[in-house]
């Protein structure tokens, strides 16, 4: 039986392809609008990870520093350490302004805090932490602040001399930290025009200049220059007390109001993002409406189109239900088409990982959630223990997870199980692996190491040695075809296993550390490969490292700490 879709499809391919392609566009920017708010509550999340804290202090009927504003004493911290269950506690202030580098200001959120205590910047990607009580400042990458550099807040300027990453406000503010008393002052204090008329007013008043009271009004006008105030007391609890059992008393206090962080959570979320979410929602919903429009749209043009042919074909005697068949099936292939060009290289979904059973368990991943497309290249860092090497694995089924979701381009490879029979073809010809160290076989030549993998996934020798050398002349290596890897240099080697990584043609690629044993100018050249091959071949490429010198080339990267990814936007260096 002759596929009429199928002939037709192949008839006028080029328009059935770019009409595929436009519609895979359009889907595409509806999933990058879900990707907006999940963006928006990982910043929440990640903002109340970032604080370190199991607890927020906050002024009794307000709901904390970073939904609206909250003043407290800041010797209430006092009282606090004084309680049963708590390891530590520490006062912080949060106020946004526009900070102002040379001729520019940069608009963040500046943070006050006591260094070593919650709400301290928990890493460095740079630099140092604030060792002096005065005039240093460690900021977020995203202001564009540099080291050294010279930035003024108020009436006084501050050095910066560390830098880290993923530090912002729930409203996608890069922050600032400075110490507690010069945010108080930053804060809380008036300017010098305004204090000067303050102390002439309090001057002419006779309750405060009284002859008979000497040191009275030195007392007022001294409390008039100084502050006193916070925002929130971030507090830790000791292992085995719950955050509810010490934030109970604090609530009977006067005029406080306690927090754990599964609520501060939903007041960043539900209420905060709320109405960004219905804004997205309301969107999506119309992008949805717009999209199945054009889609009818588009099968009733098709359809037009071949108006003629479809007479011909009831003329000599072709049922109703085959011509619509065909129509059907040029649907559902349009469909395909757009949700290839729309969907992931990978998506990853809650996954967990623990390790061991009862009380000698160990969670290594909890809950990870990361999407990379195909062309693009992701950076993965971290520091060591945080679970890198753990993701890596799951990811390369190499182990498995124990719970979430994997899906490789259109298809679930794991559902809290795998979904795949045979895992060794899963690696061999949908997984690419770049490793720190080349590993190339050492008994075949450069041709043939390359060639291994198609070979072995049952392609014919020839075939395989095409796309072998395909694949070599793409990074300038064809030169050393022949040549055995031990006739190589160290950056043709390592071309030659990002070679070995593609043969396959695999929807995805690890790289561990690809750049670790280079020099600045060899690791730059790796990364400027990774990602015309990204583009060049449509593939989602995972770059876990270490090396600072690679870093700002990636222009999204996911930081993971204690199990959890936190996504963030990176510099996207030009190479």
């Amino acid at each position: 039986m002759i596929s009429l879709a199928g002939r037709d499809i192949l008839h006028s391919w080029s328009k059935f392809v770019l009409t595929g392609v436009g519609l895979g566009l359009l889907i595409g920017v509806t999933l990058t609008m879900t990707g907006v708010y999940r963006g928006m509550v990982d910043d929440a999340r990640m903002l109340l990870a970032n604080s370190r804290a199991d607890l927020w202090v906050v002024q009794q009927d307000t709901q904390g520093p970073y939904a609206e504003s909250s003043s407290l004493r800041d010797d209430t911290v006092r009282s606090i350490l004084g309680l049963t269950g708590v390891a530590q506690a520490a006062n912080v202030t949060y106020f946004t302004m526009q900070v102002r580098s040379g001729a520019r200001d940069v608009r963040a959120m500046v943070v006050g805090f006591e260094p070593g205590q919650p709400g301290a910047p928990g890493f460095l990607v740079a630099g140092r932490h604030v060792t002096r009580s005065h005039y240093e400042a460690v900021a977020d990458v995203a202001t564009g602040f540099s080291l050294g550099e010279r930035i003024r807040i108020r009436r006084h300027d501050y050095t910066v001399v560390g830098l880290t990453r993923r530090m912002v406000s729930s409203g996608g503010d890069p922050m600032v930290f400075i110490p507690l008393k010069d945010a108080q002052e930053a804060q809380f204090l008036k300017d010098n025009d305004a204090i000067l008329n303050e102390r002439e007013r309090t001057a002419a008043n006779p309750v405060f200049n009284r002859p008979g009271v000497p040191g009275l009004l030195e007392a007022v006008q001294a409390s008039q220059a100084s502050s006193r105030s916070v925002n929130a007391v971030l507090v830790q609890v000791q292992p085995g007390f719950s955050a509810e059992a010490v934030a109970e008393p604090i609530r009977r206090w006067k005029h406080l109001e306690a927090y754990t962080r599964e609520q501060m959570e939903e007041i960043l979320v539900a209420k905060l993002i709320a109405t960004s979410a219905r804004q997205i929602a309301m969107f999506l919903v119309i992008l949805a409406v717009v999209s199945a429009a054009i889609v009818a749209f588009i099968i009733y043009t098709m359809t037009l189109g071949k108006i003629r042919e479809i007479a011909v074909l009831k003329l000599i005697g072709t049922r109703n239900r085959t011509i619509a068949g065909m129509i059907l099936q040029q649907a559902l292939g349009l469909g395909l088409i757009g949700f290839v060009v729309a969907a992931p290289g990978i998506r990853i979904e809650g996954l967990r990982k623990r390790y061991g059973e009862g009380d000698t368990a160990v969670d290594a991943l909890k809950g990870v959630d990361m999407v990379v497309a195909p062309g693009e290249v992701v950076g993965l860092i971290g520091p060591s223990g945080s679970g890198k090497s753990t993701l890596l694995k799951c990811l390369g089924a190499v182990i498995e997870p124990t719970a979430g979701r994997m899906i490789l381009g259109n298809e679930t490879i794991y559902d809290d199980g795998w979904k795949i029979p045979d895992l060794r073809a899963l690696r061999r010809d949908r997984i690419g692996f770049v490793f720190q160290a080349p590993y190339l076989i050492p008994f075949l030549d450069v041709t043939d190491n390359v060639a291994l993998l198609p070979m072995l996934a049952g392609r014919p020798n020839g075939q395989a040695r095409q796309r072998a050398v395909e694949l070599l002349g793409a990074l300038d290596v064809a030169h050393r075809a022949r040549a055995q890897p031990v006739e190589l240099s160290g950056g043709e080697q390592q071309r030659v296993s990002i070679a070995r990584a593609l043969a396959n043609r695999p929807p995805v690629i690890l790289a561990d550390e690809p750049t670790a044993p280079l020099d600045s100018e060899r690791a730059l050249a790796v990364m400027r490969i990774l990602n015309q091959m990204a583009v060049q071949y449509h593939t989602a490429i995972i770059v876990v490292t270490h090396d600072e010198k690679i870093i700002p080339t990636f222009k999204r990267l996911y930081h993971i700490r204690d199990g959890k990814t936190y996504e963030e936007a990176g510099q996207g260096l030009v190479l």
